[in-house]
């Protein structure tokens, strides 16, 4: 049975991160992170997801999220499109604002979180911007000091249980800095897709990737399979945001103006070799025969059309950029 390459599962923890194009800026002022964390209101009532943790930094975002249903690729899909249309509406700008696809790394819980959340809430004072990272605005570790007052998408519970609910006793492991073996895991020029012990990332290995030999370094082989391959959904969600589209209408509406975002998501969602025709053709509302008639024809077309062929060939290398 197909599996999503990344590792969905109810009750999964998440570091999800995003920069801007370019090193661009995501946020260029209040308005625009109040935006975002109304979003993530959003996705707390529509997906059920808890965000343990957060910061919001100038050009990139930080979230632990927790997913009670497995779909951290619905809930982070819905938030960055929204957020996209948004910030564009806003300034009055169109393309993407993101580079290439968010990173989504899965944490085992325990010490991990823990260090993962400390690392989170160091950001602001790593990066030179206050020295007091309680002061920082746009991070949840303010919230976790006043609990009254934290937004209903936060739940610092799980964290704090481990610190026998003592406010005190967090504020004090947060202050001595990030541990060095977190520092090291995110030093790496390619982050792994796992943060865990190695029982942990056997045992999601063996789990979700039976076909392969488990490894206690997690096989670079299976941390390609997971960076490379995007998700259908997250192809889709690409498309939506390179083109500003909605993505029922991408989805549904064959309009001939229309088709060719469809068919270019088609085609890209062929490339994913872990899953079946039927799976993929499931996202296009299709039966499979036609999923690999389009996929056909398509490719027949990118062959005569030069223009066409660049632009596929764009949009590819833009999706799969690993950052």
């Amino acid at each position: 049975m197909s599996r999503s390459l990344r590792v969905l599962y109810k009750g999964a923890c998440y570091h999800v991160m995003s920069r801007g194009v370019a090193k661009g800026n995501i946020f260029l002022n209040d308005e625009h992170r109040e935006i975002f964390l109304q979003l993530l209101n959003k996705i707390y009532d529509k997906y059920e997801v808890e965000i343990l943790s957060y910061c919001l930094m100038d050009n990139h975002f930080h979230l632990l999220i927790k997913t009670n249903l497995a779909n951290l690729d619905k809930a982070v899909g819905y938030l960055l499109s929204n957020y996209v249309r948004k910030f564009n509406q806003n300034v009055g700008r169109d393309g993407p604002l993101f580079r290439g696809r968010y990173k989504s790394i899965l944490v085992e819980e325990g010490r991990y979180l823990l260090n993962l959340t400390r690392y989170i809430h160091k950001n602001p004072s790593t990066a030179g911007i206050i020295k007091d990272d309680k002061l920082y605005q746009w991070s949840s570790y303010q919230y976790f000091l006043n609990q009254k007052a934290k937004p209903k998408f936060l739940s610092s519970k799980n964290i704090l249980s481990h610190f026998n609910n003592q406010i005190n006793q967090y504020v004090r492991f947060v202050e001595k800095g990030s541990d060095d073996m977190t520092k090291a895991f995110f030093s790496e020029k390619i982050v792994k897709p796992i943060f865990g012990s190695k029982g942990f990332m056997k045992k999601i290995s063996e789990e979700f990737f039976p076909n392969n030999e488990p490894d206690e370094e997690f096989s670079k082989r299976n941390q390609i399979r997971l960076v490379k391959h995007p998700f259908m959904w997250e192809v889709v969600n690409f498309i939506c945001i390179k083109f500003n589209l909605d993505r029922s209408e991408m989805l549904q509406n064959f309009k001939r103006n229309k088709s060719i975002h469809r068919n270019i998501a088609i085609y890209l969602t062929s490339l994913n070799p872990v899953f079946s025709s039927v799976k993929k053709a499931e996202v296009f509302g299709i039966s499979a025969s036609g999923y690999n008639k389009s996929c056909k024809r398509f490719s027949e077309k990118m062959v005569k059309d030069q223009k066409l062929n660049d632009l596929v060939l764009l949009l590819k290398r833009e999706l799969y950029e690993e950052f």
